[in-house]
């Protein structure tokens, strides 16, 4: 008898987090009392380990269901701050992907350099769109941010980008950099606000990952913004 595909999802969340605490466990523990040989092959055994029970549903079952039952697992594997985290970045990384669209729409006119970080901005956003959604489902909560826009910095109003979206070469892709370099620092802001209050691994890492490539994007964008001032 398979399990309920909500109910795999929220295994497979579980199972991830199980993952990650015996990479720490294994990269810290072990590495400690190994021969530099053994220690370099110990990333590729913790990552077979991982996929070997990612691939079998009884295994991830019966892992999944030792970390949630284990009677001295005190700490919350995530908070109220990891879930309004997720449900604040999940539109704001939609409309990142939408406004990428329009720098890579025919007719637009924009440089190549913009195009290229746009291509980068959709690759790693839409990634990322997709472990928010994955992290949503499995604490069942709600995918929908909008009771949270208010506190969302940076992300456009409809008017801004039907305005944005009116514009064509050299002035669009100055007004698009300029309004991408708010997003990008309105995204970096909750990234930061949720290492200091989260609890999730997970979270930790997409927040990271936020932080380290929007801050490389938004230098590039201040250079483009600066090239198509006049």
């Amino acid at each position: 008898h398979r399990p309920a595909p909500e109910v795999r999802g929220e295994l497979r969340g579980a199972l991830e987090e199980a993952r990650m605490q015996v990479e720490d466990v294994a990269r810290v523990g072990l590495a400690t009392r190994r021969t530099p040989h053994q220690q370099r092959q110990l990333p590729v055994g913790v990552g077979l380990l991982g996929q070997i029970v990612v691939d079998d549903e009884r295994v991830l079952a019966v892992v999944a269901g030792l970390l949630i039952l284990r009677p001295d697992s005190k700490a919350p594997s995530f908070n109220a701050d990891d879930v309004m985290f997720a449900q604040m970045m999940l539109p704001h990384h939609l409309q990142a992907v939408d406004m990428a669209a329009m720098v890579l729409a025919p007719g637009r006119g924009s440089s190549s350099e913009l195009q290229s970080l746009a291509r980068g901005v959709q690759s790693q956003q839409s990634s990322e769109v997709k472990v928010l959604e994955q992290l949503l489902s499995g604490w069942g909560a709600d995918t929908e941010g909008s009771h949270h826009m208010g506190m969302m910095d940076g992300m456009l109003s409809d008017e801004e980008l039907t305005q944005l979206n009116s514009l064509h070469g050299t002035e669009f892709d100055h007004a698009w950099s300029v309004a991408m370099i708010k997003h990008h620092q309105g995204a970096i802001a909750m990234a930061r606000d949720v290492l200091q209050s989260g609890v999730n691994h997970r979270v930790a890492s997409l927040a990271s990952d936020v932080v380290k490539a929007q801050s490389q994007e938004i230098r590039e964008l201040r250079m483009i913004a600066t090239a198509t001032s006049n």
